[in-house]
C-alpha cells in the first residue's frame, strides 16, 4: 500500500470515528415515563408531588421524587402538560408532576424518573421554558 493511500484511510477512518460519536438527541432508552398533553387531566391534579431534585439532559427532564415506599419499583408519574403556552422569549409551557404512590411502607426513599420533553416543543423557536409546578426554578429545555 503506498503512502497516500494509508495517509487517506487513516484521515477517513478517524473522520468516520470523531462524527459516530457525536450525538445530537438522547438516547431514548432512558426514557421510562410518560408524557402527556391534556388541559383537563392537568387542571385536576394537585400540587403535592415532593420533588426533590430536577434537571434537563438533552431531550430529557430527570424528576427525582423523595416519599415514603418500599423501593419504589410500584411508584408511577406522568409529565403533565397543559397545552397552553405564554407567548414570551422564549415561550413557556406550564406542567405538573403526576405521582401515584401504592406502597404501604414507612421508609423513607427517592427514585428518579426520566421524561420525554420532545412533546413540548414549540414550532417557533429552539428554546422553551417550563414551568414544572412544585419546583420554584423555571426549567430551560434548548433543542
Amino acid at each position: 500500500m503506498n503512502r497516500f493511500s494509508l495517509i487517506t484511510v487513516l484521515v477517513l477512518s478517524m473522520f468516520c470515528i470523531c462524527t459516530g460519536c457525536e450525538k445530537n438527541e438522547t438516547d431514548a432508552s432512558n426514557v421510562d415515563m410518560p408524557t402527556i398533553i391534556h388541559a383537563e387531566r392537568y387542571g385536576q391534579l394537585d400540587n403535592n408531588t415532593p420533588l426533590t431534585q430536577v434537571r434537563i439532559t438533552g431531550d430529557e427532564l430527570h424528576v427525582t421524587i423523595t416519599a415514603s415506599g418500599c423501593n419504589g419499583s410500584r411508584w408511577e408519574a406522568t409529565l403533565i402538560d397543559s397545552g397552553k403556552q405564554a407567548y414570551s422569549n422564549p415561550p413557556q409551557r406550564y406542567a405538573k408532576i403526576e405521582f401515584v404512590n401504592n406502597e404501604d411502607c414507612l421508609a423513607v426513599i427517592s427514585r428518579t424518573f426520566v421524561f420525554n420533553l420532545k412533546p413540548l416543543r414549540v414550532k417557533e423557536s429552539r428554546k422553551v421554558y417550563i414551568n414544572l409546578e412544585g419546583w420554584l426554578q423555571l426549567l430551560l429545555y434548548t433543542y
